[in-house]
């Protein structure tokens, strides 16, 4: 019996696929506070990498979703401080060159549009998260596949039995 067999794949709401079965109730906690806790800047990223940590052993499932909480924050990070970074890039060839036109440049990236990207970001580790608290072991769609880690040979045994 195939692997596939004993684990087959549900489609998950969202478009968010499933990984080798529902989490079990005692996984749901802690990966469902792996995706939330991604809701704090920086804390996300120290959290989640600690729940990957102490449950790599233990659970693969919450390690997993602990791993793409912290990919999901790193690039919500990077984005923003891309945006910050070319605000402040744009600012400052605008006091070097005035009247060129860096001033409109240095204000496209303003508050308000700093603030509707970080609503837009919000959605995907709530979604995470609520998928995760009903037993969904979600995987993201760009992410997730390159995050897994196949257990090898010996390792399948002691999963699978």
């Amino acid at each position: 019996m195939s692997r596939e067999d004993r684990h087959p794949r549900e489609a998950a709401p969202g478009g968010f696929s499933l990984a080798d079965g529902p989490l079990k109730p005692p996984e749901r906690g802690p990966a469902t506070l792996a995706h939330l806790v991604s809701l704090l800047p920086l804390w996300g990223v120290v959290f989640a990498g600690g729940v990957s940590y102490y449950y790599r052993g233990n659970s693969r499932a919450v390690a997993f979703q602990a791993r793409q909480a912290i990919v999901v924050h790193l690039a919500f990070l990077a984005v923003g401080t891309a945006g910050i970074l070319i605000r402040l890039l744009a600012t400052l060839l605008d006091t070097a060159f005035p009247g060129i036109g860096f001033e409109a440049a240095a204000e496209w990236f303003d508050s308000v549009k700093a603030v509707g990207l970080y609503v837009v970001f919000c959605f995907f580790p709530v979604a995470a998260a609520t998928l995760c608290a009903m037993g969904y072991n979600i995987v993201y769609p760009w992410i997730g596949p390159h995050l897994r880690q196949e257990p090898g040979p010996r390792e399948v045994d002691e999963i699978y039995g």
